[in-house]
């Protein structure tokens, strides 16, 4: 009985999108086959899919190129905000939707591959900030709120790493204000009630809500 509890709070019931950016297979130093790509769950938002099911990876490119939605079922999905990846694996399934099933209209990417340079950063209102996609990088300045929550240790999986992160603060302008999410040493640099300019803040939706994550800082003003 516990073992089917684990089962059914490990796997998400279903996802369904648009897939697109699927990369070749590849192989992990471990000897793992895996691939990777994009799938476009809302207007706004995109995540990132890693799958280790190589013998659906036809199937996969099959639907990318006649740009059809799919639900993904049975897949891994970290609940934590800042990890949004989710795992295709073998217990894994695709699946054909019909346009009905999603409510958003695709709008196709180019491959990675294809694609110029990344471009830096620009400057926006606080009010675009809601416009905006997943992990994309903006520059954004306001009054900075911190709240009264002590920061929470959070490990980055990419890094190993052990830091702070606060996530009851708000940045606003004339134009609105959004929540951001506070990280390391920002946290004790911030002043409540000062404005700032941050710079490369990124983009994140969880739950339908979008906010931002800090990763520098440029400057302050009272």
């Amino acid at each position: 009985m516990l073992l089917l509890i684990a089962i059914f709070t490990y796997f998400s019931g279903s996802q369904v999108g648009y897939i697109y950016n699927l990369t070749n297979i590849k192989r992990s130093k471990y000897n793992h086959q895996w691939c990777e790509f994009k799938f476009q769950t809302s207007p706004s938002k995109v995540r990132r899919v890693v799958g280790f099911s190589v013998p659906h990876h036809a199937e996969l490119q099959r639907f990318e190129e006649s740009k059809s939605p799919i639900f993904l079922r049975n897949v891994i999905e970290n609940k934590d905000p800042e990890e949004d990846d989710i795992v295709f694996n073998q217990q894994s399934v695709v699946q054909a939707a019909a346009n009905c099933d999603v409510d958003f209209t695709f709008i196709p990417q180019l491959k990675q591959s294809n694609l110029p340079l990344q471009k830096q950063a620009t400057d926006v209102d606080i009010n675009e900030i809601s416009k905006l996609i997943q992990n994309q990088k903006v520059h954004t300045t306001g009054r900075i709120s911190l709240g009264s929550l002590e920061p929470k240790k959070v490990e980055v999986k990419s890094s190993h790493q052990v830091l702070k992160v606060k996530e009851d603060c708000l940045i606003e302008d004339k134009t609105g204000h959004v929540t951001i999410h506070i990280w390391g040493d920002l946290i004790e640099k911030l002043v409540h009630g000062k404005s700032y300019k941050l710079a490369n803040l990124n983009i994140k939706t969880f739950q339908g809500k979008t906010y931002g994550t800090t990763t520098d800082i440029r400057g302050s003003k009272n």
